[in-house]
């Protein structure tokens, strides 16, 4: 956790948060930012393979009911009792109902996991979000 790249990169953003930094710097950055998305759904795309969906129904099955069911119902758990506003909480459950991201093949091929899980898990926890998330949303709202 401590020499993960997100982890550093927060580190260091927090140390150098103050110190100014030049234009054409700040024009690099913007441009890399502005690219990352194409660059993820890209990398996705190529990614995504939906054989093995039955070989892996029984870890896919959990992924989804943890990731997809669980993640958000705790986080109206923790949040609610946090004392979260209504617009805040929304936003804390929508961020826990995300799918499976790429982050997780990057460190898969990383570390040497099962990397012909990981673009399943990514697909069909992405596919169901799209179900979940709306509604999730709309449950929260009748609740809060």
């Amino acid at each position: 956790f401590l020499i993960f790249p997100s982890t550093l990169a927060l580190v260091f953003g927090l140390l150098l948060h103050p110190v100014p930094l030049p234009k054409f710097l700040l024009g690099s950055i913007n441009y890399l930012g502005q690219a990352t998305i194409p660059l993820i759904m890209l990398t996705i795309g190529l990614s995504l393979k939906a054989e093995g969906i039955g070989k892996y129904w029984l870890p896919l099955l959990s992924l989804g009911a943890i990731k997809l069911v669980l993640a958000p119902f705790f986080a109206f758990f923790v949040g609610s009792l946090g004392g979260l506003t209504s617009q805040t909480l929304g936003v804390f459950v929508l961020e826990a109902s995300m799918p499976a991201v790429m982050l997780s093949l990057v460190v898969g091929l990383k570390y040497g996991l099962d990397t012909k899980f990981l673009p399943v898990a990514i697909l069909t926890s992405t596919l169901a979000s799209l179900i979940t998330i709306p509604l999730g949303q709309a449950i929260l709202r009748l609740v809060a």
